[in-house]
């Protein structure tokens, strides 16, 4: 079958039209301002000793040209929202220009943030657990995670200081975690709480990228790109723009092929991207307007790790594959004891760490991703002291996370009955659109005051910004030959499944390795399975007459139905001030701010609908002072609100969340030459955040409230305190004009100030009689011959289904429950029993076998702890006053530099690299010790500290012009000393006690390169 690229042809046609008419507007030989050429994204660093700035000059919103070549960036305007010199600000960030990521061959935010600012981490929406723990590999997808400034969480990345990019509380534009940085020229870390423009945020920071800008007076000048991988990964951008005294215009293409060192792992993104600028009425009222938009389509083929189902005899079964292979257990025999496997080599002595994530994937497991984004701003210089800005934005966003349950079978084993190793999926999906809007208001004045002996800028503005997002589940149902899903008569929008049959679990040979395309396309909405029609649908259909206060939806079923509206309103003023020709500089900003986060969710628990309003006052105030030119002191205090940014952010007892309120400050050292070939800075900060937003291991909220056989389950995210101090230095310079360095390091401690525990509680109550029989809910006894549904009392050797059956291991009605909460195993015979499957007739007659009840004391726990092997704790502990935060290293250090020869033979090379140092990288907290009735709340937890990051990149390259272009060839070595690991990962509540609980990953990736050709014209 071959591959389908599924993309936005709207978006193509649009920016395909602008193409044409640019380039007859703007073709060479126009009147056009002369500039020499940029260079090519890996050219080396010789430019001339003036930077040509726009004939006209910038609105004050609008960055100016920085004269630092190298990696400094000297100024900003993602603080102010209009354009200030960072020396001078009281407010520290780290900003990543173009030329740095280019000599990198970063890709996208996220890889910067992460690889390049020291401190920063990643920590997913369950702490980085055992089972996210393990998911750090290059194209591994971990939901509701978020990047770590400060020790805190990153839940928003926002474009052009307006508008934030992807879905809210899953941030990434091009795909889940991930924003491609082929329509972007800086990538700017904003450090400690930053309500003045961004309204709602971490405590940490934020996060903005600016477009790609059109340049007014300039030559027509692009770049065409192409870069290759040793996995087979292709990258090709096309990046040009062009421009007079009145219109210019930008274009970026993106076509990317992504592979990884594990088989199939990878995908396709493609990417467009246009700014057009016009000014207007320059001789009375200077108007520029930017029209921008950007589409992207990524189609990710995801993650499918599973456990391996072998015979009963095989101790390994019911183990991570991952687990296996890291102990050495995948082939024919034990290597601790030499006796042979019941299954012998798994896979025939295939499986490897390239293909053990890899049997579930193509279209099987995937992920399309199209965003569509939109902007349009306009200046206007109404006098010399006043300049407004309008904003207008839409973000389209739609995400259709295919991860359909994955099985891994050993032949003639569980639900496989042919002699091959086999995968086997049941399709479904999660659709994850998200809906963006925003318009914002701006006006600045500037003024001189007493003598100029005071340079000001006020700024006043508005804003509004709302996001809607859902979570909605789609099945495969039986259809008839009209593509008409088949429904059973006599059923009703409130029957299992609302009447319809859905499609069973897909099976297929995998003696042979992965198989790409297993089955029909599930990104589609029709297909074919075993010669039978089959539609995707809705899991759960709102119905209007099942609509109540406590069903606000209307969903007949428990399956997900998720709604959420985000609205983000403020106004807000800020002072900036220059005061005795620059030796001091001030600044005073307050928003009034009202965040709105209004959730709606099909009857799940106790929960139906979360609305969490604030309205609040965030200031920013800070303080620089310039004792000599080259220093400059400074002090700043800032404060912000975050909103609830996760979809199912629950505690463990499904009560919604609070607001968290972000409080930091920051005293600290800028440093600059009067060159302006080296710029820096020293700061000690501190971030507090109370009731912040934090995510416990997903394995203790199922301890405390599991999803049990009559629902029920809780959410993993809890509000508590936390405060991080620590130190951090950047340094960017340019020694001589061929040198380029940046250094970035971190120092930083965060604790928990809150604690919080959790009664278990238990949601599996089945009926049952004095004698400890299992019975309808009439009192009848349920009757079992040993098949796997119950039968009549009269059937061949039926016997009652008891709770000692139920509780006894070596029983075939054995319930496997899990040892910490007690809960009975979806997967086990007697819970389909206990749900009725297949005893249609017995519930119609005497009622159902499950009371439905949920969140009952863990007193009332019906299976005999002693028999089972259950040792219920009673309270659980999910924070302790004094743990330490998660998902960051406590000391790092990054140092790149880049050395361009322009004289003798070796004129036109380049050599440089990056050290990348991380010490004391926090993963997540575990129990070393198993949880019980008497320890439960005194038991010491260990933290996980992941493996000391120590990793050297080689940059290597060679530029030369010919003619009016300029070729470059680079190539960048990841990892050149190839230093990586692979150890276990233990469970949360476990540790390593639990063979069936530990996992294992690997830690840093093998040595890689990376190939760059490009033109620059």
């Amino acid at each position: 079958m071959k591959a389908m690229t599924m993309v936005p042809c709207r978006s193509i046609r649009v920016f395909a039209i602008c193409v044409c008419l640019g380039g007859f507007l703007f073709a060479p030989g126009s009147a056009q301002a002369q500039s020499a050429p940029p260079a090519a994204p890996n050219a080396p660093a010789t430019p001339p000793k003036n930077i040509p700035e726009e004939t006209v000059a910038l609105t004050p919103f609008e960055v100016k040209t920085d004269s630092d070549t190298s990696y400094g960036a000297l100024n900003s305007n993602s603080i102010t929202r209009f354009n200030v010199e960072m020396d001078k600000m009281p407010v520290s960030a780290d900003i990543f220009t173009e030329t740095f990521m280019n000599d990198v061959a970063a890709t996208s935010v996220e890889d910067i943030v992460q690889g390049y600012s020291a401190g920063a981490g990643y920590a997913s929406g369950v702490d980085n657990g055992a089972s996210s723990g393990a998911s750090n590999q290059p194209g591994d997808r971990n939901g509701n995670a978020y990047i770590q400034l400060r020790g805190m969480n990153t839940p928003v990345t926002m474009r052009d200081s307006f508008m934030p990019v992807g879905a809210f509380g899953n941030p990434g534009s091009t795909a889940v975690g991930r924003t491609d940085n082929f329509d972007l020229e800086r990538v700017e870390v904003i450090m400690g709480p930053q309500a003045l423009l961004y309204g709602g945020g971490g405590a940490g920071g934020v996060i903005n990228v600016g477009s790609k800008q059109a340049r007014f007076d300039s030559q027509t000048r692009g770049t065409a790109l192409f870069r290759v991988d040793e996995y087979g990964g292709k990258r090709s951008v096309l990046d040009f723009g062009f421009g007079t005294n009145h219109i210019a215009a930008r274009f970026s293409f993106l076509d990317e092929q992504s592979a990884s060192r594990r088989i199939n792992i990878g995908g396709l993104t493609n990417g467009q991207y246009g700014q057009i600028a016009f000014r207007f009425f320059e001789n009375s009222i200077p108007t520029t307007v930017r029209l921008s938009g950007s589409a992207t389509f990524n189609q990710r083929r995801l993650v499918a790790s599973t456990t391996f189902t072998g015979p009963t005899a095989d101790p390994r079964n019911g183990l991570l594959l991952h687990y296996i292979l890291a102990t050495n257990e995948q082939g024919a025999t034990n290597p601790a004891t030499g006796a042979p496997y019941a299954a012998g080599a798994i896979l025939g002595g295939k499986l490897n760490w390239s293909n053990v994530d890899s049997f579930g994937a193509g279209y099987a497991y995937q992920e399309p991703v199209s965003n569509d984004y939109y902007s349009l701003t306009a200046d206007t210089k109404w006098t010399s002291w006043l300049t407004t800005q309008v904003s207008a934005g839409y973000d389209n966003y739609t995400d259709r996370r295919i991860n359909p349950g994955f099985s891994f079978f050993a032949p003639n084993t569980g639900a496989n009955t042919t002699a091959n190793w086999a995968a086997g999926e049941t399709p479904s999906d999660s659709w994850q659109p998200a809906r963006t809007k925003g318009g914002r208001f701006a006006a600045l004045i500037t003024k001189n005051l007493w003598g100029d002996r005071a340079r000001t800028q006020t700024l006043f503005g508005a804003d509004y910004i709302r996001t809607d997002f859902a979570q909605i589940g789609y099945n495969w149902f039986l259809a008839d030959s009209n593509w008409n899903a088949v429904v059973a008569p006599g059923t009703t929008i409130t029957s299992a499944n609302s009447g319809r049959t859905t499609l069973g679990q897909q099976r297929w040979s995998i003696s042979d390795g992965p198989v790409l395309y297993p089955f029909a396309d599930v990104s589609q909405d029709r297909a074919v399975f075993g010669g039978q029609n089959y539609v995707r649908a809705l899991a759960n259909q709102p119905q209007a007459n099942l609509v109540t206060p406590a069903n606000p939806l209307g969903t007949p079923l428990t399956g997900n139905y998720i709604l959420t509206k985000i609205f983000n309103k403020g106004y807000y003023g800020m002072n900036y001030t220059q005061w005795l020709d620059g030796k001091f500089s001030s600044m005073v900003g307050v928003r009034q701010g009202d965040y709105i986060s209004d959730r709606f969710q099909q009857p799940s628990g106790n929960i139906s609908r979360w609305l969490t309003a604030v309205s609040t006052t965030n200031y920013n105030v800070g303080l620089d002072y310039s004792p000599v030119s080259w220093l400059h002191p400074y002090i700043n205090y800032s404060d912000s609100v975050s909103p609830p940014f996760l979809a199912n952010s629950a505690d463990p007892y499904n009560n919604p969340p609070a607001a968290s309120h972000g409080v930091g400050g920051e005293t600290g050292l800028k440093f600059n030459n009067a060159s302006q070939t080296l710029s820096g800075s020293l700061v000690y900060f501190q971030s507090t955040a109370k009731n912040d937003l934090y995510s416990i291991n997903g394995s203790i909220s199922s301890e405390i409230n599991p999803a049990g056989l009559n629902g029920g389950g809780g959410g993993s995210t809890v509000n508590v305190e936390r405060k991080t101090t620590g130190f951090q230095l950047q340094f960017t310079a340019s020694p001589t004009r061929n040198w380029r360095i940046r250094l970035s390091a971190s120092t930083q401690d965060g604790k928990i100030g809150t604690a919080k525990s959790y009664a278990q509680v238990y949601n599996d109550q089945f009926y049952a009689n004095t004698a400890g029989q299992v019975t309808y809910k009439d009192g009848t006894v349920v009757y079992v011959n040993g098949g796997q549904a119950a039968v009549a009392a009269t059937a061949a050797n039926a016997t009652p289904l008891t709770i000692t059956a139920m509780s006894t291991p070596a029983n075939a009605y054995f319930a496997a429950p899990n040892q910490i909460s007690g809960a009975i195993n979806s997967g086990a015979v007697v819970a389909n029993i206990l749900k009725g499957t297949g005893d249609a007739a017995n519930l119609a007659a005497h009622g159902p076998i499950l009371t439905g009840a949920t969140m009952l004391p863990i007193s009332q726990l019906q299976l005999n702890p002693a028999l089972a092997g259950i040792s219920t704790p009673g309270i659980i502990v999910a924070t302790r006053v004094g743990d330490k935060t998660t998902g960051y290293p406590e000391k790092s250090i990054n140092l790149t530099n880049v050395y361009t020869f322009s004289e003798t033979w070796l004129k036109g090379f380049r050599i440089g690299g990056t050290v990348s140092l991380g010490w004391k990288n926090r993963a997540f907290y575990y129990y070393s010790t198993p949880v019980t009735a008497g320890n439960a709340l005194t038991l010491p937890r260990t933290l996980l500290y992941t493996p000391n990051t120590q990793q050297v990149n080689l940059i290597a390259g060679y530029s030369r012009k010919l003619g009016r272009f300029l070729w470059s060839t680079q190539l960048n070595v990841v990892n050149v000393f190839n230093r990586y690991e692979i150890r276990l990962v233990p469970n949360a509540t476990t540790g390593y006690n639990t063979l069936s609980a530990i996992n294992a990953t690997w830690y840093q990736q093998p040595r890689a390169y990376e190939w760059t050709n490009s033109i620059a014209f």
